[in-house]
């Protein structure tokens, strides 16, 4: 289990589970600090994704959109010509599928951008290295 402190989140958690040959579940999970407001996966605001994973290598992909656990709140906001939005206001549990093709990496690098909010402030694109065994 990998653990990192963020303004938004306390007690991030990313844990990850073989689910078939060369396919692998990577779980988010943590709580929300605050009043702040993380904006749930698979939305686009701005034209920017509110979540997104990349890798290191090119032979690990992301399948499929991410399945998301948990209460969020359906939104409108006044910050985005009031668009309406998903956000989690206590706690956050995504799961995103990927796939590797060869070899295991023995170290899963990975960059996870998600997008958090309180009030009238909004941060894009925020950006969290993952190193997972």
């Amino acid at each position: 289990m990998l653990r990192i402190a963020l303004v938004a989140i306390k007690n991030w958690t990313v844990e990850s589970k073989g689910i078939a040959d060369g396919k692998y579940e990577l779980i988010f999970s943590g709580n929300i600090n605050g009043n702040w407001q993380v904006y749930a996966p698979n939305q686009t605001i701005l034209d920017i994704k509110t979540t997104e994973l990349q890798f290191a290598d090119s032979s690990i992909v992301q399948i499929g959109d991410f399945c998301i656990g948990g209460h969020t709140q359906r939104e409108l906001t006044v910050l985005f010509w009031k668009t309406q939005s998903e956000c989690f206001e206590n706690s956050i549990k995504w799961k995103a599928t990927i796939s590797i093709q060869g070899a295991v990496p023995e170290i899963l690098q990975t960059t996870l951008f998600y997008t958090y909010g309180i009030n009238d402030e909004f941060y894009p694109s925020t950006m969290v290295r993952l190193l997972q065994n």
